[in-house]
């Protein structure tokens, strides 16, 4: 039996009309409400733009001496090449120092025989001045000088030896590499070595013999020479003036090729230009074979990563940033990466907000400016921009 259609009264249509007519007033209100939720949270918070910057400054390599570059051993530097703290990233040429401290050593060779025929001379004085204390005095100095220019020449060898220490590990380093590769045989890394270590104990064994020089004999000589002139101080005045008169060109040609040995190890550290720090190579002022002066620019490594964030709160944002607040910064990436930080310090007065970091970079913004460490992850670089997202606490 079917159903009997429903009557429709005119007041049942009536309100069929109302209600279909009163549904747009509802999502209406609801648009308004969601829009005025939305309004305060917006008050509530800012997100701006920050900058990554790095607490250290691009590092320039400088040379501290003239000369030339020469090429390093399996390596060529190129720029945005990245590179680690202590990185050897040019190197003088060495010739010029090695061919100074052979000139030394000849030099005191000449220093040798001349304090030879010195000796032979006041020892023929002596035997016909029959002056006892005067040959003792005379022997003391002459021995003091000896002991001297003997620890000048171990020193004038062992700085030549330092430098040719460096040459063989340069190539210990590349012959590692071949062997790794199997260009080179065992036989050649392990001959390389031996020549390596045996110089390197060479210099170690120069070294101590001369410290022992130097705490040892020198100072036993001299205690000897005070105790020979405090004994005889009256009969030594006349001797010791004559000796000293005899010894002098001697003693300064000594002297002076000390403070030109000491002078050309400072130049033998300085042939080696390091990386400072960790970082990137941003320009390359200069290649191997190419002459340099003191000064020059050879190369400028940036830091290879940020530590902090600078970012400004608009003036007219109702946000109070505390030290210590947490922040979240939004990496520019695909995916885009979220990170928490936190507010290291607040700026003391409203600056003006950098040009790439305005909303429009015609029109000047006012910022109270806010610097906001970096957490370790993701590493950022300097001059990268993020959006920082500050919310108001009250």
């Amino acid at each position: 039996m079917k159903r009997p259609p429903p009557i429709r009264t005119p007041c049942r249509q009536h309100l069929r009309r109302v209600r279909y007519q009163l549904l747009p007033v509802v999502v209406f209100c609801a648009c308004v409400l969601a829009v005025s939720w939305l309004w305060n949270r917006h008050l509530g918070g800012a997100t701006v733009v920050g900058e990554v910057a790095s607490t250290s400054a691009p590092v320039q390599i400088r040379p501290l001496i003239d000369g030339w570059l020469v090429a390093l051993e399996g390596k060529t530097w190129q720029a945005f090449d990245e590179v680690s703290a202590g990185d050897l990233l040019a190197k003088m040429d060495d010739a010029p120092a090695k061919a100074a401290l052979e000139t030394v050593a000849g030099d005191v060779a000449v220093l040798h025989a001349q304090l030879a025929e010195a000796r032979l001379a006041l020892q023929a004085e002596r035997t016909r001045r029959l002056d006892a204390h005067a040959a003792e005095a005379r022997r003391l100095a002459v021995d003091i000088e000896n002991i001297r220019l003997d620890m000048l020449d171990r020193r004038t060898r062992t700085e030549v030896d330092k430098i040719q220490l460096k040459r063989r590990a340069e190539t210990l380093a590349v012959l590692r590499k071949l062997v790794a590769e199997g260009v080179q045989n065992e036989y050649a890394l392990a001959d390389a070595t031996l020549r390596r270590d045996t110089l390197a104990k060479q210099i170690s064994q120069d070294q101590a013999a001369l410290a022992e020089m130097r705490d040892t004999l020198l100072k036993a000589a001299v205690q000897r020479q005070n105790a020979h002139a405090e004994r005889n101080e009256a009969r030594a005045v006349a001797a010791d003036v004559e000796l000293a008169a005899r010894l002098n060109p001697i003693t300064k040609a000594i002297a002076a090729q000390e403070l030109r040995v000491k002078e050309l190890a400072l130049q033998v550290d300085r042939l080696e230009l390091r990386s400072p720090i960790a970082g990137q190579i941003v320009t390359i002022g200069f290649r191997p074979g190419e002459t340099v002066a003191a000064g020059d620019l050879i190369m400028t490594v940036a830091p290879a990563r940020g530590d902090y964030i600078v970012s400004y709160i608009p003036e007219n944002r109702p946000i109070e940033p505390k030290v210590n607040a947490f922040v979240n910064v939004r990496v520019r990436s695909r995916p885009p990466q979220i990170v928490r930080a936190q507010i290291a310090r607040v700026g003391p007065r409203i600056q003006l907000v950098p040009e790439h970091q305005r909303r429009d970079p015609a029109v000047p913004e006012w910022g109270l400016p806010v610097k906001i460490a970096l957490p370790p992850k993701p590493p950022l670089r300097p001059g990268q921009l993020v959006d920082v997202f500050f919310r108001n606490e009250h």
